[in-house]
């Protein structure tokens, strides 16, 4: 087990082969070769269940990697709510998917306040769905993605009648 500050360090000066020794490394954020396949699945298990395509997915974008894997598969838009404030998360996914895949996303500033500030909206989006589904959400991924989701409907980014769905991507950070 490492500590948030040694992986941090790692990013400078890899760890040795001793430190490593019996470990399996995960790196963090969802945006690794295995992660995007896994999404890649997500994808194709979403249209199994539906029987077809859904119109949009909408997940919450911090390193980009489930809806950069979504839209390798994806024959829908994939609105990817940033919701860490990277200005840089559209060019890294340019170099993730080809051409025709990056087309298929659309972006969303969905970050509020900053990266887990615990803003009165997120936390109140937060205790509406679990009571209306049951489902927690998380204040720093999820919550702020369906928040922005719930401003595009209020906006009337869908038409009427679309099939969205709404990828919780797990995690129960700042709770």
């Amino acid at each position: 087990t490492a500590t948030r500050l040694q992986v941090r360090n790692w990013r400078t000066q890899p760890p040795s082969r001793e430190e490593l020794q019996g470990a399996t490394w995960i790196p963090e954020g969802g945006t690794t070769k295995l992660g995007l396949l896994g999404m890649a699945a997500c994808y194709r298990e979403i249209e199994q269940q539906l029987g077809q395509a859904p119109d949009a997915i909408v997940v919450a974008a911090g390193s980009g990697g489930s809806a950069a894997g979504l839209a390798r598969k994806a024959s829908c838009l994939i609105h990817a709510m940033d919701v860490v404030g990277d200005k840089g998360l559209p060019t890294r996914m340019t170099q993730l998917l080809s051409p025709r895949a990056f087309d298929r996303i659309n972006f969303h500033q969905a970050q509020l306040k900053g990266f887990a500030s615990g803003e009165k909206e997120v936390l109140q989006t937060m205790q509406d769905f679990k009571a209306a589904t049951g489902i927690q959400l998380d204040p720093i991924y999820t919550a702020k993605a369906l928040l922005k989701l719930d401003q595009l409907l209020q906006q009337g980014e869908f038409r009427a009648g679309s099939k969205i769905v709404f990828v919780h991507t797990g995690g129960l950070q700042g709770i």
